[in-house]
């Protein structure tokens, strides 16, 4: 019974403009799980090392502001036709270790279309199954901590193409830089660059 309520397609988790959505995701540990159109930051849902939970994130911890911070960005669950393993898309339940599953990484530009080379999709070093992607033409919309939504352009001045990995081989989305990158800015909660209008 459970695993049937998990499976339920919630339509307060849908973006109309997903053409995808009533696909399950069955790559959150190997179950089909009822989809969303919307992953976390993981700038703002910070992990609790070696748990299966986020860490608790108190409003006075977002220091650069919450109409500074994104909270929430869209990922449609549309595939390459090359594609047959991947978490691309999103799960509206799920823990910490789903990863792309329910979170995203500014490491890669908004609605990439680039799916060749190295299998990205699998795992692979380049991890676009992390970024943020719409049907909407241009960009993508976003909720900021103040539940205030914005439309992302593609454009959006960042450094991407980083390594999804750890720590030390991924600082763009792991140790926070100061970059001062317009959309590194945006996902980071606490790195003294807070972006006004953009």
């Amino acid at each position: 019974p459970a695993q049937r309520a998990l499976q339920q397609h919630l339509e307060a988790y849908r973006c109309p403009s997903d053409p995808f959505y009533n696909r399950l995701n069955t790559r959150y540990h190997g179950t089909g799980l009822g989809p969303s159109s919307y992953v976390v930051s993981e700038g703002v849902a910070g992990y609790e090392p070696n748990t299966d939970r986020g860490d608790a994130i108190r409003l006075a911890e977002i220091l650069d502001g919450t109409s500074n911070t994104i909270l929430v960005g869209e990922r449609d669950h549309g595939l390459p036709a090359n594609v047959t393993h991947s978490h691309v898309g999103a799960v509206w339940v799920g823990r910490r270790s789903s990863t792309a599953s329910v979170g995203f990484r500014p490491v890669w530009k908004i609605n990439l279309v680039d799916y060749t080379g190295t299998d990205y999709w699998n795992g692979g070093g380049g991890c676009t199954r992390y970024a943020l992607k719409s049907q909407h033409p241009g960009g993508v919309q976003v909720v900021f901590c103040d539940a205030s939504v914005h439309f992302l352009p593609e454009t959006i001045d960042a450094a991407t193409g980083g390594n999804c990995g750890d720590s030390t081989s991924d600082p763009v989305h792991r140790t926070f830089p100061r970059n001062n990158r317009v959309y590194q800015n945006l996902y980071n909660r606490r790195d003294g660059f807070p972006i006004g209008q953009y």
